[in-house]
């Protein structure tokens, strides 16, 4: 068996094989070619938890890329390890009604797409809804308007919703669920899958 060590910071390894006149007959790059994430593009949305809010701490590398001009949150972490085209489109203090303003403004050429919205609309008293609300205004009538016309708008986009595990309430959490659901949309409930490594600061 040959263990190979692979250098911290290195982006991509090539592996390949030779036959017996020390000709390459197979490259395989396993980090690229077996990644479905490799160079696509990703786009964020959501509150603090999505954009970092590092109020009354020093940007260092610890915490900041300068290249990107973005905190190193969980998005940069996915985007940096799959080497994808990352766009963070996160506020602090956004709500759903927020979303409203941007989410049209999603590059049409978008692959993967995550949203993570609640916390703020539960301490704003943002009202739940119900799941048949089309009008602005309510947590549940926010994303049925976003994510129908992502939906439409965007359809070879990969969506995913995210909950975040701070509290904001069952009602917020369930609504999230309830309409993903109706659109067909995966969810990540950190709330109750605390053994999922998201935060790695």
């Amino acid at each position: 068996k040959t263990i190979v060590e692979i250098p911290e910071g290195v982006d991509g390894v090539i592996f390949a094989s030779y036959n017996t006149n020390n000709n390459v007959v197979l490259n395989v790059d396993r980090a690229y070619n077996s990644n479905v994430l490799h160079g696509k593009k990703y786009v964020a949305c959501g509150d603090s938890f999505t954009h970092g809010d590092f109020s009354g701490v020093a940007n260092t590398t610890d915490n900041y890329d300068y290249i990107t001009g973005q905190y190193k949150t969980y998005p940069w972490h996915i985007a940096k390890r799959n080497n994808m085209d990352f766009t963070n489109m996160a506020e602090n203090g956004t709500t759903t009604e927020d979303f409203l303003a941007i989410y049209q403004n999603i590059p049409a050429d978008t692959d993967y797409i995550t949203i993570a919205y609640g916390l703020n609309d539960y301490s704003n008293n943002i009202p739940i809804g119900t799941i048949d609300d089309e009008q602005p205004g309510t947590f549940m009538g926010n994303l049925n308007i976003s994510l129908r016309w992502l939906s439409i708008n965007r359809p070879y986009a990969h969506i995913g919703l995210i909950i975040m595990p701070a509290y904001m309430g069952n009602n917020y959490r369930t609504a999230t669920e309830a309409v993903a659901k109706k659109y067909g949309i995966p969810v990540l409930n950190l709330y109750t899958a605390n053994n999922v490594p998201l935060f790695m600061n």
